[in-house]
């Protein structure tokens, strides 16, 4: 009976392991303190496919992946996934791979060209703002209807 207890201790941990869904996606480092998950962290924290993050009165630089790199600015909450994140409230500045999503007050922005740049806000009275800094951006409603597509320079409210 001894004997059968390591291998049942072993496929326990590996059921409980195998049933996680909890992925991690990258990290968030800052000089300050922010939320994520509604937990005060002070430097930096892991990010979980949909992890919320919230900034005060510093800046938060996320990694997602190899490809993925957002500057939250302060007064932000965003949610984070593997694959896009959604803008709350606040302004981030985002260098995406080509197939990451940003989504805010029922607008999709995605890059229209490799190595994009943008910056994208959303104001407490559901004003949204783009800009491209370095590349393009193409600017869909919630249905897949394209309303923009944007070019090193432009800025558009939405």
């Amino acid at each position: 009976m001894a004997a059968k207890l390591p291998a049942v201790v072993i496929l326990c941990f590996a059921f409980s392991y195998g049933n996680a869904s909890t992925t991690v996606i990258g990290t968030a480092n800052t000089w300050g303190n922010m939320r994520v998950d509604g937990y005060l962290v002070q430097g930096n924290a892991t990010l979980f496919d949909g992890s919320v993050i919230e900034t005060s009165d510093v800046r938060a630089d996320v990694r997602l992946g190899k490809d993925v790199k957002i500057q939250v600015s302060t007064d932000t909450r965003g949610t984070m996934y593997r694959d896009h994140v959604f803008l709350e409230r606040g302004t981030i500045e985002w260098a995406p791979s080509i197939s990451f999503l940003l989504e805010t007050n029922r607008l999709h922005i995605t890059p229209s060209e490799p190595n994009s740049l943008g910056i994208a806000s959303s104001s407490a009275s559901d004003v949204v703002e783009v800009e491209a800094l370095k590349g393009g951006f193409l600017v869909t409603n919630d249905h897949g209807v394209p309303l923009a597509g944007l070019h090193r320079g432009n800025v558009l409210s939405f």
